[in-house]
């Protein structure tokens, strides 16, 4: 069975800041449309990561991340049997160069000066023992970009490789 960490609540996890965007168009993992708003990411123990995000209207999407070196085919299956999402390259989100598990949980962002934290709206508990899922880090939209023109670099050496070859023949 797969230990997962219990991770702190947004909005305001009492954990070391990583990155913070007041604005701008943001991802979420295993939602393709953007989000706008601010995204906040910590860093916890162990590699592992919180992104708060907030939009304008105070609804919130706190990513738990954990980081997934160690874990077996079996415990990533177990996890996305229960709604995880696994990456496997975190770099792709700003994170590290290794396998995450990445859970999302719906919060709402207006502080509560009595506890210090968010509320969590969704029935899934911070501190279940499945595993963790991979965050999304803010501001993707860059990334979008890059993967285009690569993906452009790619074709066109492509192309002239195989013109070269059959001027060749």
């Amino acid at each position: 069975m797969v230990n997962i960490p219990t991770f702190p609540s947004c909005p305001n996890p009492n954990a070391t800041l990583r990155v913070k965007y007041d604005t701008g168009i943001h991802g979420i993992v295993g939602d393709t449309s953007n989000h706008t708003g601010s995204d906040t990411v910590y860093t916890l123990d162990q590699g592992n990561i919180v992104q708060c995000y907030c939009d304008s209207e105070n609804s919130g999407i706190q990513t738990n991340w954990i980081k997934a070196n160690n874990f077996s085919q079996e415990d990533i299956q177990i996890l996305k049997n229960q709604g995880w999402f696994y990456i496997p390259n975190g770099s792709l989100w700003g994170l590290d160069e290794a396998p995450y598990m990445a859970q999302n949980i719906n919060f709402n962002c207006q502080q509560n000066s009595n506890t210090g934290g968010g509320q969590v709206l969704s029935s899934a508990a911070s501190t279940q023992n499945i595993g963790g899922q991979i965050l999304g880090l803010s501001n993707t939209s860059g990334n979008y970009i890059t993967t285009i023109f690569t993906s452009l670099f790619f074709l066109l050496l492509g192309v002239t490789f195989l013109q070269i070859l059959k001027k060749l023949k």
